[in-house]
This record gives structure tokens, sequence and C-alpha cells, in this order.
């Protein structure tokens, strides 16, 4: 006996079985299979942990970065995770280098820790028998839909989540319980891709279905993860990355006196106590990093306060007329050329 079909609720009505997030014991079972698991060890110290997998500029920049990964124990509380002291570098990879690399120098020793190793303690008093394993990924949104194994969040299908095109991004109706990404079903596509002889095809093939042909990133080394479900969303990426949109915006609506005028107040901005100088937002904008935005994000609404608020000041009534003529549509008389 076995079930089919599961309901979801009244609004929904009934859904395939397959549409569902399975549990990591399902998949360890999946992977280990029974009889592996039965004849493990049973006495054994846990320590699950979750890895942030992202690039960072190596110079106070984004021209050369580095790909780190670092893993945090998770069975610390809020407030210990949160501490520097307790986030392990586990890998830095060189400049230039392949993260597909990466992946495949880490799955030996993921692997041997994921199903259990024996290690002294360091007191002497003898050996323990501790698994080691992740239950989820962190990074920003494009780093997730490399590890869910899906296409980049700019493509026409790019929500790691469900299906739906990018036109429909909008539309608050659409069912995404239905149309949603699930193990099996992306699990079984994946097979179909690999079948796909022709490159074009296979091509066309993972952008109908918004899948990328390598498959998830880190799934060799944590195979008994849905790639799907164990990348959550970061609500602080997305917000300083608006944070860097609205930056060149509005760096970019105020034209060459703007910027000038910008970068005088900017340079006269007191700064919050303990806050470190950002880069200059003019001559670096577009390399700074997503704290350098969120923290001028914070700062721009007193730093326009200080550029509209000085009387008389000739970089205050330019800017005025250039912000006029750009929302009205009228051109300036002379007006200098970017």
């Amino acid at each position: 006996m076995y079930t089919t079909e599961t309901a979801t609720s009244i609004q929904n009505g009934i859904r395939s079985v397959e549409k569902r997030h399975h549990l990591v014991a399902e998949l360890e079972l999946l992977y280990y299979r029974r009889h592996e698991l039965l004849t493990a060890n049973s006495s054994f110290f846990s320590l699950p942990y979750t890895t942030f997998l992202d690039g960072f500029g190596l110079y106070r920049n984004s021209y050369h970065s580095l790909a780190g990964v670092y893993i945090t124990p998770s069975s610390l509380p809020l407030e210990l995770r949160e501490k520097i002291h307790n986030i392990f570098v586990l890998m830095l990879g060189p400049f230039g280098s392949n993260e597909t690399d990466i992946s495949a120098a880490l799955q030996p020793d993921c692997t041997r820790m994921d199903k259990g190793t024996t290690i002294k303690l360091l007191d002497g008093s003898g050996t323990k028998f501790v698994r080691m394993f992740c239950i989820a990924h962190h990074g920003d949104m494009p780093q997730q839909n490399k590890l869910a194994g899906t296409k980049s969040h700019k493509a026409d299908h790019g929500c790691r989540g469900c299906l739906i095109s990018k036109e429909e991004f909008g539309d608050l109706g659409i069912d995404t319980k239905a149309q949603g990404r699930y193990f099996f079903p992306m699990y079984q596509l994946r097979k179909d891709l690999v079948q796909i002889k022709s490159k074009t095809a296979r091509d066309q093939f993972s952008q109908k279905v918004g899948i990328n042909s390598d498959g998830p990133l880190m799934a060799s080394c944590h195979p008994c993860l849905d790639p799907l479900y164990c990348t959550p969303h970061n609500p602080l990426h997305a917000e300083c990355r608006i944070c860097k949109y609205f930056q060149g915006c509005l760096v970019e609506a105020f034209g060459t006196t703007g910027e000038i005028a910008y970068q005088l107040a900017w340079e006269k901005m007191e700064l919050p106590y303990k806050w470190g100088r950002p880069q200059n937002p003019i001559s670096h904008k577009g390399s700074m990093s997503f704290s350098e935005n969120a923290r001028i994000a914070c700062l721009n609404p007193f730093i326009l306060m200080r550029l509209f608020n000085l009387p008389g000041d000739h970089f205050r009534l330019s800017v005025e007329r250039e912000l006029a003529s750009l929302l009205t549509g009228t051109p300036l008389p002379n007006k200098t050329p970017r």
C-alpha cells in the first residue's frame, strides 16, 4: 500500500505526493540504504553545522575576489553563532578558481565526516565517534541558485522555489505550491537532461526548466540534503543589493555638478562611533561591498539634507536645476557634458 496524492489545503486541493519537500532522514535512507544505517555506530556525538560560500574582495574592493567556504556550528545559541570566533574557515579558493573544483576538493572530507569518524579527545580520556553533517547552506541570491542547481535569478525561470517565469513574478495569485520545485521531479529532469546528446538541445532544455547542466554545486559533498530546500532566502543580501542600485540611480540623477557636490558633502560627513569610513561612493561606485552599500544607504539621508539645506550654495542650486530638468524632461542651457 502506498500513497500517490496528498491534500494540501482547501484552496489548492490535492497534488501528487512527489510534490513535497522530503525529510533529511528519507534522503539518508535513499542514499545510505537501510542496512548501512542499521549497522552503523549508534553511540556518537552529533555536530550539525551550516555552510556559507561566497566571494569576497581581497583588497577591500571587488576587483580581485576569493571564494571562501565557512562553517558555523548550528547547535550553538543564536548569540554565539553570531560571534566571529565561532565561524570557521573551511577553505579559501584562489583568485580565478572554479567553484566546481572547490566542491570536488571538499568532497572526500565532507563525506567522511557525514558518515562519522573516530577522534581522539585532547584531554587523553579516550576516543569518541563523531558525525558532523551540514543542515543548510547560506549565501546571497546568485550563490544560493548555484547551490540549488538552478539558473541565475535573472534567467527566464530563475526562481529556485518554483517554475514560474520572470514575467509572472508579480502575480500573487499563482499557485507556487503546485508549480514548485521538488526533489524527485527535479532529479528526474536532470536524468532527462543527461540523456540529451546534442549540446544545443541540452541548453534549450535547461533554459526551459531553469536548471544548470552541472547540477547543484555542493551536492557531492552533502548528498543527503535537498538542494532546493536547504538554501533559504537571505533578505539582508536582497536589501543591500537594493541599496547598491539606489546609490547608482542617485549618483546618475545628480549629473556632473551633483557628483561634485555629493562628494564634498560626503567628505565632511561625520560617521557613527566605531564605523570605518566606507570607500568613496563616486570614485568606487560599483565595486563596494554589501556592508559598505548598506552604510552609505544609512548616511545618504543626512548627506542629502546637508546638500540641499545650505543657503546660497551654488552646488545646491545647480543640483536642484538638474533634478528639475530630469523630472520634467526640459534640457538645461549650456549643460556641462558628462
